[in-house]
């Protein structure tokens, strides 16, 4: 540093930073390796809150010893804790695939928030939800650059062609008054229905009209049509919304709701659908931020009487006595995470991952024989907690993971929300905000119920295309 005010500038920005930033460097570190006892805190100390922290640090850039001394420091103080630790790899998830969304849509249009909130896989294909837009973003190829190949003409049908129907797209309502462009979705989860081959999208927490209490809307929306190619115009599928429920769980406020939601076949042909909380106790902030209270909510439809509840500009209008009934409320075997962004299942397995902690939780549950969903004995037993991959000086990077469900056993299809303005995320986050993402499970990781070959109709309905990604898919699975 040769000049005294580029110095001080330096160090007031990080005393700024350190004292006023509702998550700074400091925080980010802490998720989620101080929080995990992994990396000693020096924060709590006092130390790093104080500007002699600053003047240390300016003191050994104008000595020339940051380049040697600030890495031996680091490398053994905090990188050796967990970045350096010889079970790294097997408590680590690996990256295969990173892919913004817009990067992926040809007819992204005016749509230009995709604040991914949660992901499903149905019907050859990821089907997305962001509680920014209406609009589901449909993805068969996650190698894919659609914004690219026709960016200077938006109606230009030459990707659109009955050989490549199934690539990516946007899917919007059917009914765009009920559902307008001006209006946050506020969905948060989706799920599928595979009895009835529908999706069900959930709204997170929401204030009806007439309570003083905090609901899920949950709406089982329906799928219309294929893309089609009509002269030199192509066209896309629309949703249908068929129905709509509060949950008959409540919440305190808007914040913390439904974050993720999964579907299961159950006992005596019956159908249940989990709620994961956000939150912490299923409570708002503070309570929300103590770890280890994850919980499940297991619910069922009741018809109830009346019309069918309807949408008018973007919210619920209750016709309808329908409801999600609370059938029991399942203890998460988590101890550290501080929030649940997203849930998803496969042979047996349940994953669940963090946001905050920017890991995910793999754990067993407990089903019948066949499988299925008993009220009565359905439970979570204790499973493994693997991390998102850090940067490269062993900093969180997957800053804003919402969604995840199985490719297969091993691969796992992720995304993530756009990250936290005014400071309270660190610029690393960026590279990965409203994005897709692939990963793989450590090599090593098993459990005993999982099958070493999966021949079951799911896995043949994996989503194959065009891309280098979908090529890896067939091959991994004996397609052509």
């Amino acid at each position: 540093v040769n000049k005294p005010e580029m110095t001080a500038s330096w160090c007031n920005r990080c005393f700024r930073m350190a004292r006023t930033s509702k998550r700074s460097t400091v925080d980010v570190l802490s998720t989620p390796l101080i929080e995990e006892g992994l990396v000693p805190s020096i924060v709590s100390q006092g130390f790093l809150g104080s500007p002699w922290w600053c003047y240390m640090m300016a003191a050994l850039i104008a000595g020339g010893v940051l380049g040697a001394g600030a890495h031996h420091w680091t490398r053994h103080s905090i990188g050796s804790t967990w970045c350096d630790k010889e079970s790294f790899t097997q408590t680590t998830v690996q990256t295969l695939v990173d892919s913004p969304v817009f990067g992926l849509l040809p007819d992204a249009g005016e749509e230009f928030r995709f604040e991914v909130s949660s992901v499903v896989i149905a019907e050859h294909g990821f089907y997305a939800i962001c509680d920014s837009s209406w609009s589901i973003p449909a993805i068969h190829d996650l190698g894919a650059t659609g914004s690219f190949t026709n960016i200077y003409s938006p109606n230009y049908a030459g990707n659109w062609t009955p050989q490549n129907e199934h690539r990516n797209y946007l899917i919007h309502p059917e009914n765009t008054t009920a559902f307008p462009k001006n209006v946050d979705s506020q969905w948060e989860a989706v799920t599928y229905n595979k009895q009835l081959r529908h999706h069900l999208a959930v709204q997170e927490s929401i204030k009806l009209d007439g309570e003083d209490v905090y609901r899920a809307v949950i709406m089982l929306i329906n799928i219309v049509g294929r893309p089609w190619l009509e002269g030199k115009d192509w066209h896309v599928p629309k949703w249908r919304l068929l129905q709509a429920c509060p949950s008959e769980f409540t919440f305190t406020g808007a914040d913390k709701g439904f974050e993720g939601a999964l579907g299961m076949a159950g006992i005596d042909g019956r159908f249940f659908l989990l709620g994961l909380c956000e939150g912490n106790f299923c409570a708002q902030r503070p309570k929300a931020m103590h770890p280890g209270h994850g919980r499940l909510v297991v619910m069922e439809l009741d018809q109830g009487t009346g019309p069918s509840n309807t949408f008018v500009d973007g919210k619920l209008h209750r016709t309808s006595t329908c409801m999600w009934r609370t059938l029991k409320v399942v203890n998460l075997p988590i101890s550290s995470f501080r929030d649940y962004s997203d849930l998803a299942e496969r042979n047996g397995v349940l994953a669940v991952t963090s946001q905050e902690n920017s890991a995910v939780f793999m754990g067993k549950m407990v089903l019948t024989k066949d499988g299925l969903l008993d009220p009565a004995t359905f439970n979570i037993m204790n499973g493994d907690v693997f991390n998102f991959p850090p940067t490269s000086d062993c900093k969180v990077s997957y800053c804003n993971v919402e969604a995840i469900d199985f490719i297969s056993d091993r691969l796992l299809v992720a995304g993530s929300d756009t990250m936290k303005g005014k400071g309270r995320q660190e610029f690393q986050c960026s590279s990965k905000e409203a994005s897709m993402h692939a990963f793989s499970l450590p090599g090593k990781w098993r459990y005993t119920s999982l099958a070493d070959e999966d021949n079951s109709v799911e896995a043949a309905r994996m989503p194959l295309g065009h891309g280098r990604f979908d090529q890896f898919f067939a091959r991994q699975h004996g397609s052509d």
